[in-house]
């Protein structure tokens, strides 16, 4: 019974923080009635592959696409028209630094690059934009960077939930399923008592919840993968 209002509230609070972060009014409202599946979807039979991190942070990462559009319209605003180099922030380091134009080769080149050109500063005015521009630069290399880890670390998690969750159905759920069969069995020979048919009917249950909670963390890792792999512009600073 206790589960059961636990279980009950943790809907409760789920649903509540759903229209939350939709920004809907409450379910209560004649105009909206959210309808949720009777169960969550079963286990995927294998694991997405992670796609290439730097291909990512280049295509998807939408808070990237915005800093570089901000850097872009920071270099118009200060000015800033003569590049003498450029570095890919993916690969950070003076063996990854492309001097001359942009046609200029690396000095030891690699195919993936995130590039932002850098400024050299002559009179005071310049060197105070460049000094304001190489700030904002160092700010979208360290971006990249924390891109980077948040995906690694984002699909670590997805992985182990998956491998937890596969466990807790392949071998658990069997495992506790075949003991409560044989305790039924030995119950009704007379071998056990009621207490003991229950305790194993407990753990049989345990188990089975064991699981619903394995697959509900592995489709919260898996989201929060997908939200890893395309960034959140929202949290970039107008």
């Amino acid at each position: 019974v206790q589960g059961l209002t636990r279980a009950d509230l943790n809907e409760q609070v789920a649903r509540e923080r759903l229209l939350s972060c939709m920004g809907l009014p409450g379910e209560k409202s004649a105009a909206l009635q959210l309808q949720f599946g009777e169960s969550l979807p079963d286990l995927p039979a294998s694991l997405e592959t992670l796609p290439d991190v730097e291909a990512v942070l280049l295509q998807n990462r939408l808070d990237l696409q915005l800093m570089r559009m901000r850097m872009e319209e920071l270099q118009r605003n200060l000015k800033l028209t003569r590049s003498v180099r450029f570095i890919n922030v993916l690969d950070v380091g003076a063996t990854r630094v492309q001097q001359g134009s942009r046609d200029s080769p690396y000095e030891h080149g690699f195919t993936v690059t995130l590039e932002v050109p850098i400024f050299d500063g002559g009179s005071t005015r310049v060197k105070k934009s460049a000094a304001i521009y190489a700030q904002a630069v160092d700010r979208f290399t360290q971006a990249a960077i924390e891109a980077r880890s948040q995906i690694r670390l984002a699909y670590a998690n997805y992985r182990a939930a998956f491998e937890l969750a596969k466990q807790q159905r392949d071998e658990v759920v069997p495992l506790r399923q075949a003991a409560a069969r044989e305790n039924l069995l030995l119950y009704n020979a007379s071998q056990i008592g009621i207490f003991e048919l229950l305790s194993g009917a407990r753990q049989q249950a345990a188990a089975f919840d064991g699981y619903v909670q394995g697959a509900r963390d592995f489709w919260i890792a898996k989201s929060q993968l997908d939200a890893a792999l395309l960034g959140n512009a929202a949290r970039q600073r107008p």
